[in-house]
């Protein structure tokens, strides 16, 4: 696999998280008098555009995340990022991507108000645990991309109806690997490394012993590993490095089918969104 990475022209396809989502709005509506962005937003249900996705991007009212708000608002390659969804995904409707404070660390789709919310104080969280050799955009891609696919996994659920057995997160952490890994960048390989990374990095700071396993979510080191099984899935011959008997790696009794379960993750969602799936 080539290792040379043309950022600024494809980094639209990154990843990074993969964060627990949490379906819950009540830290976003603190204030009455709306800013210009807000206004924004409520016009978007109505009016038609060029796209299906639309950023919107709400100045925060705290001055610590000024720095990733000037960084959103200059930077393009967020928006090449949800242009490209645009692309690849056909919705029955428009969906806001909007940036904004929530008053805690997260990120979640509102079927409500059509709107996926990723909040600055998730942006900051994941930006300060990256490389710091990093250039601030990548930093923000990395954190934005796999989350907003994730997220985005949820609004095809909703708007298509589409039939989902067992957990719904772990289906949108399925569909958000496979629309990275079914493109062919190398840009789009380590992106997906990146992403799986946040789940395995979460894990290390989560007890097993207490873990609430009634929750929606499964836990961080299955996901991490679902991840995995994807990416090698598709990229045996690259990835022999992502395959052992450590603690982050692949177990080879999981990879040896890690190329048929791929394939049929691939072909699944496919034709679970039919038509909305444009390539």
């Amino acid at each position: 696999m080539k290792k040379g990475i043309e950022v600024l022209v494809f980094l639209f396809i990154i990843t990074t998280l993969i964060y627990a989502c949490k379906q819950n709005e009540n830290n976003n509506n603190s204030t009455t008098t709306k800013t210009s962005e807000a206004r924004k937003l409520d016009s978007i249900a109505s009016k038609k555009g060029e796209v299906d996705f639309k950023l919107v991007i709400v100045k925060p009212t705290s001055a610590r995340y000024n720095k990733i708000y000037e960084l959103v608002q200059k930077d393009t390659t967020l928006r090449d990022f949800i242009r490209a969804m645009n692309n690849r995904i056909e919705f029955p409707g428009d969906v806001a991507i909007v940036v904004e404070e929530c008053g805690e660390d997260n990120a979640f789709y509102s079927a409500d108000s059509s709107k996926i919310s990723i909040c600055y104080e998730f942006l900051e969280h994941m930006m300060s645990i990256q490389d710091k050799n990093l250039k601030p955009e990548e930093k923000l891609l990395n954190a934005t991309a796999f989350t907003f696919l994730h997220e985005m996994g949820h609004a095809l659920v909703d708007k298509l109806n589409l039939p989902i057995t067992g957990k719904e997160e772990n289906a949108v952490d399925e569909l958000a690997m496979v629309v990275l890994m079914s493109d062919t960048s190398d840009v789009t390989y380590y992106a997906a490394i990146e992403g799986a990374m946040q789940f395995y990095n979460d894990a290390l700071n989560e007890d097993l012993h207490s873990f609430p396993f009634y929750d929606t979510h499964a836990p961080s080191l299955e996901r991490y590993n679902d991840m995995l099984v994807l990416i090698v899935g598709a990229y045996p011959e690259g990835t022999k490095d992502l395959v052992g008997e450590g603690p982050d790696q692949l177990h080879p009794d999981r990879a040896e089918g890690a190329e048929d379960e791929y394939a049929k993750k691939l072909d699944s969602w496919r034709r679970l969104l039919g038509t909305a799936w444009k390539e």
